[in-house]
């Protein structure tokens, strides 16, 4: 396919995903058969929330289907954790499975209104139409992976994801939504997928063999030591590929990272 053309389609793709995360509400519920609870109880203050935390032994995935909630990805202590303020307790879904998956999304409710879909999730329920969705910017959630586990997966979905992911190893990483901030810091990978109409990507001294960055409007810090073994593809109306300031054509190399859309922009650091 010709380069323009792929990059409409990602941008007419970026609208659909766009479109449907706000007419669902981003109703995203993972639902496992056979997944239970393994450890739950209040944890320490955050703020002056009192936050709530699962806890498990070991994972092999992590699935997070959120909106606008500030996310954390870090490593430390002893059992794989996830924590969030415990006053919004009822607006989460929370399905995981020892030695398997932990997963936590926006909860749905058997309320069906207008057109035949759940939208209690946007304050719908019961058949009433006014909007109410909340705003979630200030209740992060913390996931803490300890040092000696490796993630098969990771899969963020939603609206509004703003993500950091700190010192974390996996096989995958996949974050997607409307707009998508994300950072990821010492992080090791074999793909990493970002999507998004809006996506602002920072990649501060991260191993991968394959990054790919698309939307509409896709821009990308990139801090690594040297450009040696990666190679750059940057492509869209507007696109621009700049090493430490300067504007270059690409590089070749078995590390590749693409940056797709009508806006794409890669800046690339080396120190």
């Amino acid at each position: 396919m010709k380069r323009t053309g792929k990059i409409f389609l990602i941008v007419a793709a970026c609208l659909v995903v766009f479109g449907l995360l706000l007419s669902a509400g981003v109703a995203i519920a993972v639902r496992t058969t056979g997944a239970g609870s393994h450890r739950m109880g209040f944890h320490s203050h955050y703020g002056n929330e009192v936050t709530r935390t699962a806890e498990m032994d070991s994972i092999n995935s992590l699935s997070l289907a959120l909106v606008n909630e500030p996310v954390y990805i870090v490593r430390g202590g002893s059992s794989v954790s996830i924590t969030w303020i415990e006053m919004y307790d009822g607006q989460y879904e929370l399905t995981q499975r020892e030695g398997e998956f932990l997963s936590l999304s926006r909860a749905t409710s058997r309320n069906w209104g207008f057109w035949g879909r759940d939208w209690t999730f946007l304050g719908f329920g019961g058949g009433r139409f006014g909007w109410s969705i909340e705003n979630a910017s200030n209740r992060p959630v913390t996931v803490t992976i300890p040092q000696h586990i490796e993630l098969h997966s990771i899969d963020l979905a939603g609206a509004d994801i703003r993500v950091v992911i700190d010192y974390i190893d996996a096989l995958e990483i996949g974050i997607s939504g409307a707009n998508v901030t994300a950072t990821l810091q010492c992080v090791t990978a074999r793909d990493i997928e970002v999507s998004g109409a809006n996506a602002i990507v920072t990649l501060s001294d991260v191993e991968a063999n394959d990054i790919e960055v698309s939307g509409a409007n896709a821009e990308v810090v990139m801090n690594i030591p040297s450009t040696d073994g990666w190679s750059f593809d940057v492509s869209g109306v507007h696109a621009a590929l700049r090493v430490d300031g300067q504007r270059w054509q690409g590089f070749a190399g078995s590390r590749s990272v693409s940056v797709n859309g009508v806006n794409a922009v890669l800046n690339v650091h080396t120190r």
